[in-house]
């Protein structure tokens, strides 16, 4: 793994699935003036760009068009299908509220001559859902990996949640979000995961702050994506990575 993050010449970027806050919190908590420890901390963010704002006509398809595969090495560990059931909040005046969330991840999608395991995720990155009369869409326009280590898993991201009218295609509300996550192995081959997320309006000010913590079980094996075999390779190739292109062993049951 040291060789091949030696020969990256930027830093490692993409995205992993973290759950918008606005499809999950509610938006009227109290907002804390004070920062949350180790963690997003801003108070204030900037205001979200005017295409974005309520009012104005959403078109999904101007993400879709700008999508790029970005590619990242993550422990063995992590490789595989991971589902958890619920997650601890606790906010910044102390109070705390068990929530119950049922969802759903991967982590993998294909492996390096050097047994190391790499993770695709686009960005934007783009899901909906639909109802009441309105679509909800979860963006997450960035994301950023810290250096891979064996026994951690880190990244932190920003994104929206947009609500529009079904009919008009016009923008009913906007979230903000950011987060950071945490993400460590168990003995007993649960993985647990600890955040620090914020929410924001549309104007940057921030509207929630909390910490997380959720413990994810294993519920599938590592299996490599053959769709992105493709993107894998170009990528390996146009960042000088060539000997590590697989050369016709296979990778499914690795992990």
């Amino acid at each position: 793994m040291v060789d091949v993050v030696r020969k990256l010449r930027r830093p490692l970027s993409g995205c992993l699935a973290i759950g918008l806050l606005s499809a999950t919190y509610p938006l009227f908590e109290p907002v804390f003036a004070l920062p949350l420890q180790g963690g997003v901390s801003e108070d204030v963010i900037h205001p979200v760009p005017d295409q974005y704002r309520p009012g104005q006509i959403f078109d999904p398809n101007s993400l879709e068009k700008s999508k790029v595969d970005n590619w990242v090495i993550v422990p063995a560990w992590a490789a595989g299908r991971w589902t958890r059931n619920v997650e601890m909040i606790e906010y910044a005046d102390g109070s705390r509220v068990s929530r119950q969330i049922q969802s759903s991840t991967s982590w993998g999608s294909q492996v390096d001559s050097a047994n190391n395991v790499w993770h695709c995720y686009p960005l934007p990155a783009v899901g909906f859902g639909q109802g009441g009369g309105e679509v909800s869409y979860s963006i997450w326009m960035t994301q950023n990996y810290s250096p891979p280590r064996p026994d951690v898993l880190s990244y932190s991201g920003e994104g929206m949640s947009i609500t529009v009218d079904a009919k008009t295609r016009r923008i009913k509300q906007v979230v903000q979000s950011r987060a950071l996550k945490v993400l460590t192995p168990n003995p007993d081959g649960t993985i647990t995961s600890r955040s620090t997320e914020s929410a924001y309006d549309e104007f940057g000010k921030r509207t929630i702050a909390f910490k997380g913590t959720t413990v994810y079980f294993k519920t599938g094996p590592f299996v490599p994506r053959e769709e992105l075999r493709e993107s894998f390779y170009n990528y390996l190739q146009s960042n000088g990575m060539s000997n590590y292109i697989p050369r016709g062993v296979s990778q499914q049951g690795a992990y």
